[in-house]
C-alpha cells in the first residue's frame, strides 16, 4: 500500500527536478512589485512618445519635429489600423462624424476599448480624441501586470510573478497592440 501512495504522490515526469523558491512575502512587497512592473510598462510606452514627438527649436524660435510625418499639431499620430478603427468609432459617437459609414459599429459594441474614451470625452469635452489615442494606452496597458504578479503570489513566489509581469508588459506582441497612440 505504501508503494501505491508513494506512486500517486510522486507522479509526473521530472517531479521535483525544478522547484521554484517560495517566498510568501508580505502584501507590501507584492504591492511594490506590482507598482514596479506597472511603471516599467508605463516607461516603455513613454519612450515611444518621446521618439515620435522628438523636436528642437530652430534659429527663428520655431519648433521643428524630427519626424514630422508622425506628428499632427504637436501630438503623435495613431500608427496602426486598430487605432484608426477604434478612433473612428469614438469620433462617430462623440463628434457625429462617419454617420454614413455602416461598417463602424456603436461605441459600446467593442466594450471598454471604445466606451472608456467615449465616456472621457463626454466628461471632459476639452480632451481631443488624438490625446486620448496617445495617452490612454500608456496608462491602461500596464494594468496587465496586476493579475500576473498576483498569480505569482498565489503560487507562493511574488518575485516570479513580478518577472512574468515585466515580460508581459513589454513583450513584442502585447507592446505593439497597446502602443501609445493605439487605443
Amino acid at each position: 500500500m505504501s508503494f501505491l501512495t508513494s506512486a500517486i504522490k510522486d507522479r509526473g515526469f521530472g517531479k521535483g527536478l525544478i522547484d521554484l523558491p517560495k517566498d510568501y512575502s508580505p502584501w507590501s512587497v507584492t504591492l511594490l512589485l506590482i507598482l514596479l512592473a506597472y511603471l516599467l510598462s508605463f516607461w516603455v510606452r513613454l519612450e515611444w512618445i518621446d521618439y515620435a514627438q522628438a523636436n528642437y527649436t530652430n534659429e527663428q524660435g520655431e519648433t521643428v519635429f524630427l519626424r514630422p510625418n508622425m506628428v499632427k499639431q504637436g501630438v503623435a499620430l495613431p500608427n496602426t489600423h486598430d487605432s484608426f478603427y477604434f478612433g473612428s468609432i469614438v469620433q462617430k459617437a462623440a463628434l457625429g462624424m462617419h454617420q454614413e459609414n455602416t461598417l463602424l459599429p456603436g461605441v459600446y459594441q467593442n466594450g471598454m476599448i471604445t466606451a472608456l474614451p467615449y465616456w472621457l470625452i463626454t466628461l471632459f469635452p476639452d480632451l481631443s480624441i488624438e490625446h486620448l489615442l496617445l495617452w490612454l494606452p500608456v496608462y491602461v496597458a500596464g494594468l496587465v501586470c496586476v493579475p500576473i504578479v498576483l498569480i505569482g503570489r498565489l503560487y507562493g513566489c511574488s518575485f516570479w510573478g513580478f518577472a512574468a509581469a515585466c515580460l508581459a508588459g513589454i513583450t513584442h506582441s502585447y507592446y505593439n497592440r497597446t502602443l501609445s497612440g493605439l487605443l
